[in-house]
């Protein structure tokens, strides 16, 4: 590599790197913004959205196909899955992630009397890990975009698990947190759909 080649990598390591420490702040206040607009939410207002949400994802027939759907367990005001898991427990099976270490595993729900407080304080089954096949997968997030790019809480555990699993992917999130256009680097994973108490996208 002669020096002006050198010269030119140089360059681009250093625009790269410019460009994902912007992105990553206009992440990190995009974050505090809409997790402090959602954290203002009422209860009352957590649960019409979500019911709204939760009545245009079971008009899908992906969902009314699927099985075995993955969902998250709701905390500090997302979108409530309490409402679908109670609606739908004994009629498919669901499953929930758990964080172990920077990884995440799938654990069947058994109900709101079988959950322990896991890492982050989220709400955690604690059955054997669920090895079998997901048919669908409910994804939250603090932002989305019209791209179908997410944005979670910063920790890269959902970037980092939807690479292995090829199938529908639902965002869920409230209609403000949907965007026209997200910052984004090249490890962010979009879904397939978004769902808002709002509209749907894809």
């Amino acid at each position: 590599m002669n020096t002006i080649e050198k010269l030119i990598n140089t360059i681009s390591e250093r625009i790269d790197t410019f460009r994902q420490n912007l992105i990553n702040n206009q992440k990190k206040k995009l974050r505090e913004q809409l997790a402090k607009r959602r954290n203002a939410m009422t209860a009352e207002q957590v649960m019409a959205m979500s019911t709204a949400i939760w009545d245009k994802i079971e008009q899908s027939r992906l969902f009314q196909r699927a099985e075995t759907i993955m969902v998250y367990y709701p905390k500090d005001n997302e979108v409530d899955t309490r409402i679908l898991l109670s609606r739908w427990m004994g009629k498919k099976r669901f499953v929930l992630p758990v964080v172990v270490d920077k990884d995440i595993e799938l654990h069947e729900y058994l109900g709101e009397d079988h959950l322990r407080k896991g890492k982050y304080g989220i709400m955690e089954p604690d059955s054997p890990v669920f090895t079998g096949k997901i048919d669908l997968l409910i994804v939250p997030g603090l932002l989305y975009d019209t791209h179908f790019n997410r944005v979670g809480r910063g920790g890269g555990y959902y970037d980092r698990f939807l690479v292995y699993y090829h199938v529908p992917k639902f965002g869920v999130c409230y209609d403000f947190q949907l965007v026209k256009k997200a910052p984004t680097l090249g490890y962010d994973k979009r879904v397939t759909r978004i769902y808002t108490d709002k509209r749907r996208l894809g």
